[in-house]
């Protein structure tokens, strides 16, 4: 799934420069993104989060099998970026330059294809073709065909299942115009193509859970995000599968939704936006 946010702690996304040119030191501000940046790529415990995930879903799939293994209508819903596809390195880029992000260097980004794969992916998606269990790619990239042909082809140079353009198409449910909530097209898989969804996987809670699609306001502040995580406590791990991204999500925009209400919808500024972080954070001991 994927939903630009703007951030100082985390970067969202750019192109990857093709230039020889020395880039520009990056500000002051942007070294703080570094440290979310490396994570992804550098730490072993993201990498440990991401197969102890993988694993997990696994072991749910497994148990669906072995409990009614003449289902032939099993499947698993996935989200890409950041669940299936590794994109630090475009964030690095934009790190580099000492630029921002745009919808434009985003979709430049989808046509190159040079997403990595999240540790542990190609071999659970290779498994789960292996035992006859349909896979869905819900994304929030743009539907347009160019974009889907790109993915597939960057998926396909990977080893992915369901990759071949077009035939598979239909594997790859993408962002049709402003419609970012995912629940109508989970309930495609559900309800028009009767599928028995074993998991879901996402690095973002709207990839799982419709409780938590922005509300009419167009935001939820964190503590709302936290009931909802408790509601469905038992589902995790179990039925959602979630895999870390320390770089963007509505995990960080959830901070400043009372500023937007108030301010209905208007831009933060940097400033305000450290100022709000600083609000937040809990530093009794």
């Amino acid at each position: 799934m994927k939903k630009i946010y703007f951030l100082s702690l985390v970067v969202a996304f750019g192109i990857l420069s093709s230039c020889c040119h020395e880039a520009p030191a990056p500000s002051k501000s942007d070294e703080e993104s570094l440290l979310a940046i490396l994570y992804q790529q550098k730490a072993g415990e993201y990498r440990a989060l991401c197969l102890q995930a993988y694993r997990l879903a696994k072991m749910q799939v497994d148990s669906a099998l072995n409990k009614n293994p003449t289902e032939t209508n099993y499947a698993v819903i996935t989200d890409l970026d950041e669940t299936v596809l590794d994109n630090s390195a475009q964030e690095g880029w934009i790190y580099e330059q000492d630029t921002t992000a745009s919808f434009q260097s985003l979709e430049t980004w989808w046509l190159k294809g040079k997403a990595k794969a999240v540790p542990g992916s190609v071999e659970f998606f290779q498994y789960l073709k292996k035992r006859k269990v349909d896979i869905y790619y819900i994304s929030n990239r743009s539907a347009s065909l160019q974009y889907i042909k790109a993915t597939m082809a960057n998926m396909d140079t990977l080893k992915y299942p369901y990759t071949d353009f077009p035939a598979d198409t239909t594997h790859f449910l993408f962002e049709q115009g402003s419609v970012a909530s995912k629940e109508p097209r989970r309930l495609k898989v559900i309800d028009t193509l009767k599928k028995n969804v074993i998991v879901y996987l996402g690095d973002n809670l709207i990839d799982l859970d419709k409780a938590f699609d922005k509300s009419a306001d167009g935001c939820q502040n964190s503590e709302q995000r936290l009931r909802k995580v408790d509601s469905l406590k038992g589902t995790w791990g179990v039925k959602y599968i979630v895999f870390p991204n320390a770089i963007y999500g509505d995990w960080e925009s959830a901070f400043y939704s009372k500023y937007l209400i108030d301010h209905k919808g208007a831009n933060l500024t940097q400033e305000q936006k450290n100022k709000i972080r600083k609000k937040l954070l809990n530093s009794s001991y």
